[in-house]
């Protein structure tokens, strides 16, 4: 098994040593669009775009990608039930994928091994994890990943880990449906994974999930966990995963792109997240974890 100290220094071997051979990583243009205190990261692919081509193979070929792994990107195992392997087509640095090592299905709810096996992978790095719990949701693989990318998203900028930190840490609402939850902004490790676990079924069930026959997403920060509901997994032509919901739009062509600055990314947001369940058809209040009460509003 390997811990996350371990691991961190092995994502950045394996990168020097795979980029540009089996790690592809997918060449993109960055705009800011601020919109209501919301600095969004507005990502415009640049050229030939091969995970485009991959997944045409992959569906020829009905191959499942992690059953094994590409060697060359695999970083270790993390736990009995789950293991790390670099994103083959990555826009950001060290984006890495936690794996189930036996088939699990990409939708529904996660349970405490899963918890584990992404907090061990987030244990040396302040990062970003998220998981799209379905098509509908933005996946693009059927097997269960989870996924953790190394902030701050936009490595030019220290101003905000995520575009969304902007207006969390002011005690302001999100645009769009979601539950949130605070957490005390000090490192996560193995060790928080029953924390945040109780957390995550929390917002879960406050968004009307627990069944665990909707598509949604999570993301998880040092920070805060967000759980957001989804209807659609695409507004127009622009598809939407967890991502975008931290602030980090990809788009595939400048009409798209127009298209996003044109109507502004939180109606795109509204448009593809489900109705908040307790009542607010836009955004929830933010919610204290019980661990963090009494600490103020950071």
């Amino acid at each position: 098994m390997i811990d996350g100290s371990d691991l961190w220094r092995r994502v950045d071997e394996v990168t020097h040593r795979e980029q540009g051979r089996a790690l592809e990583s997918v060449p993109t243009a960055c705009e800011i669009l601020e919109e209501d205190g919301i600095p969004y990261q507005l990502r415009v692919l640049q050229g030939f775009h091969p995970k485009k081509h991959a997944k045409k193979e992959q569906k020829r070929t009905g191959r499942n990608p992690f059953l094994p792994p590409e060697p060359e990107l695999f970083i270790g195992n993390l736990s009995l039930t789950h293991g790390a392997v670099l994103n083959k087509f990555n826009v950001f640095g060290g984006h890495l994928l936690v794996i189930t090592r036996e088939f699990a299905p990409q939708e529904g709810l996660l349970d405490e091994r899963d918890f584990d096996a992404l907090l061990v992978a987030m244990e040396g790095v302040d990062g970003l994890g998220f998981y799209n719990a379905g098509r509908q949701a933005g996946a693009s693989q059927p097997h269960r990943h989870l996924q953790v990318a190394p902030l701050p998203l936009l490595p030019s900028t220290d101003a905000w880990p995520t575009p969304i930190d902007a207006v969390i840490t002011g005690g302001r609402p999100l645009p769009y449906s979601h539950a949130l939850t605070l957490l005390e902004g000090r490192p996560l490790g193995r060790s928080d994974a029953p924390r945040l676990f109780e957390l995550y079924k929390s917002l879960i069930a406050d968004q009307g999930l627990a069944n665990g026959d909707r598509p949604y997403n999570m993301l998880l920060t040092c920070r805060w966990m967000i759980v957001v509901p989804r209807t659609l997994d695409r507004f127009e032509r622009i598809s939407i995963n967890a991502l975008g919901f931290a602030g980090s739009l990809l788009v595939r062509d400048r009409e798209r792109l127009d298209l996003v600055k044109r109507l502004g990314p939180a109606a795109i947001f509204r448009s593809v997240a489900g109705p908040w369940m307790l009542g607010d058809s836009q955004a929830s209040p933010i919610k204290r974890s019980a661990s963090s009460a009494g600490q103020g509003s950071p």
